[in-house]
């Protein structure tokens, strides 16, 4: 394992004398640098490893034009020490950056046919970018956890002329790290810079002048996705979209010709309903890459093909995003148990598969082995698990919103609720249909009195009169007992037209008041005392009439 020295000589001049130059870009990697110069005579100035030394130092980056019209990175080493600042190769000190980068082209300008390998040819300085900060531009405040090279804060980024933002702080010692680790931590800052996309954590800003470091990340407010499914009940539904996010974010990454490289659970964060995919140490630009020996590996997320042939491809990320689906149904559990290297190793090979739990949904357990977790040839791109489990997302969410506007169970609906009407309502509760004949014999044997619309809507309760009922009841017994009075004051007629009128007036009561007559039993006997009385008056004034 290489490990650089940082001396507090080259530290203490670098901090003083370089840290205001426009053109020094502190820790800078080989990526961003052969990004930044573009054209024949840029140069800058930046903080490197020196791997022969085993350590690091100032180093003076310029792109010169050779026969043919070819461009190619020079990199000049600059000697920090007690004297000052000094090119290799020369023989004069100077106090500051600022005074060697100034003579260096004082140099060249006056004697224009020196060796371009000895002095640099330098046309254009390159400013530092606006993701290269200082470090009182980012503010630490709280401690929150300690992280693979440092601590991590809640923080402030103070940029000028803008608002201040709330951010993450990572901080970054890199005293005494290895050679590997320096550029994980280097490569992580550059992929989350390169890629802009929602379900990738953001880097808004590095502070990379002098150790230790400083990165302002996007804050993920619900933490790490492995503590989101353990601390509370995260249901299938809330789990899919997390895999359409992770799924959206990785198609993002290879749609930029970048290679993750490590897609678990681990480096999923979640802000709100969210996922954000991040750590990036070991992502690469590349669309395939040669796996080393000294390579870190994350063998519980490698696919077959990449152990057999050494050969990180894109599918290799899609088989990691399956062991990412099966941890997020199993709420964020270690995946394979704790196996060793080797039998982890013979177990994938072997064509062992992790076993989903028994609630995940069958289907996306169909998906995942058949199309994520198959051989490299028939495997899906990044773009096709995107499209599929968005169509899956689509589905649940047309069933949920007809659940939800469908009626309850046995409930009905407004439509079924309408007013009976009268005719309805006597079919409704009709025990059987009566012809028009068995209706009119009905009446013959019960005649009834009409009756008016008003009084047949209402219905009286059982055995109960009404007083409208009982005040016409009163009235008829009272016009009885006049009619009686009457005829009694009237003249003598012959008998049997008295009993023709009386038997008229017999039938024409009995048809009139026969209903009254059978509920009110009272009405019955005072009407055939009635009659018995007037017989025997009208016999009474025809005797005494005779004899006169």
């Amino acid at each position: 394992m290489e490990v650089y020295e940082w001396t507090p000589k080259n530290i203490d001049t670098i901090e003083f004398a370089t840290l205001k130059a426009p053109y020094y870009h502190g820790l800078l990697s080989r990526e961003d640098t052969s990004e930044m110069l573009k054209e024949s005579g840029d140069y800058l100035v930046r903080y490197t490893e020196n791997e022969k030394e085993k350590k690091f130092q100032l180093v003076l980056s310029v792109l010169a034009s050779h026969a043919g019209g070819l461009t190619k990175i020079l990199n000049f080493k600059i000697d920090a020490s007690d004297q000052g600042l000094m090119l290799i190769g020369t023989q004069k000190s100077y106090p500051t950056l600022e005074k060697l980068i100034s003579a260096l082209v004082l140099i060249r300008t006056t004697n224009p046919n020196i060796l371009t390998s000895t002095i640099p040819y330098l046309l254009n300085p390159v400013l530092i970018k606006p993701w290269e900060v200082h470090h009182e531009e980012i503010t630490q405040n709280n401690r929150i956890c300690e992280g693979q090279f440092g601590d991590i804060y809640s923080g402030t980024l103070n940029l000028p002329k803008k608002e201040p933002q709330n951010v993450i702080v990572k901080v970054i010692n890199l005293d005494g790290k290895a050679k590997l680790q320096v550029r994980e931590f280097l490569n992580n800052a550059r992929m989350m810079r390169i890629l802009n996309h929602n379900n990738i954590l953001k880097c808004y800003a590095v502070a990379p002048f002098y150790s230790p470091y400083l990165m302002a990340l996007e804050i993920a407010g619900d933490g790490g996705l492995k503590t989101c499914l353990r601390a509370s009940e995260v249901d299938n539904r809330q789990k899919i979209m997390f895999m359409t996010h992770a799924a959206c974010g990785l198609d993002h990454i290879h749609k930029n010709r970048i290679l993750h490289r490590y897609i678990a659970a681990t480096n999923c964060l979640v802000h709100g309903d969210c996922l954000k995919l991040s750590g990036f140490s070991l992502a690469i630009k590349a669309e395939a890459f040669k796996i080393k020996v000294d390579h870190k590996l994350p063998f519980k997320w490698c696919s077959p093909e990449s152990l057999i042939t050494t050969t990180w491809t894109q599918k290799c990320d899609v088989w990691s995003f399956g062991v990412l689906c099966w941890e997020i149904f199993s709420n964020g559990a270690e995946p394979y148990g704790y196996l060793t290297s080797v039998e982890l190793i013979k177990k994938i090979l072997r064509g062992d598969r992790l076993t989903f739990p028994d609630n995940t949904p069958s289907e996306m357990v169909e998906f995942i082995n058949k199309n994520i977790w198959s051989k490299d040839k028939e495997r899906f791109t990044a773009a096709e698990v995107l499209q599929s489990l968005e169509e899956m997302v689509r589905t649940i969410t047309d069933k949920d919103k007809k659940a939800n506007s469908s009626p309850e169970k046995n409930a009905i609906s407004p439509v079924e609720i309408k007013a009976e009407s009268p005719v309805e309502k006597a079919e409704k509760n009709a025990i059987s249909p009566i012809s028009p004949a068995e209706k009119d014999k009905k009446l013959e044997k019960n005649p009834v009195s009409p009756i008016s619309p008003a009084e047949k809507d209402k219905k009286p309760e059982k055995n109960a009169v009404s007083p409208m009922e009982k005040e016409r009841r009163d009235r008829t017994v009272e016009k009885k007992e006049r009619t009686v009075e009457t005829d009694l004051n009237a003249p003598i007629k012959p008998e049997k037209k008295v009993s023709e009128a009386s038997s008229k007036n017999k039938n024409l009561s009995s048809k009139k008041y026969k209903k009254e007559s059978k509920t009110d039993p009272s009405t019955k006997v005072s009407m055939k005392v009635n009659k018995k009385k007037k017989k025997k008056d009208l016999k009474e004034l025809t005797h005494v009439t005779r004899e006169k």
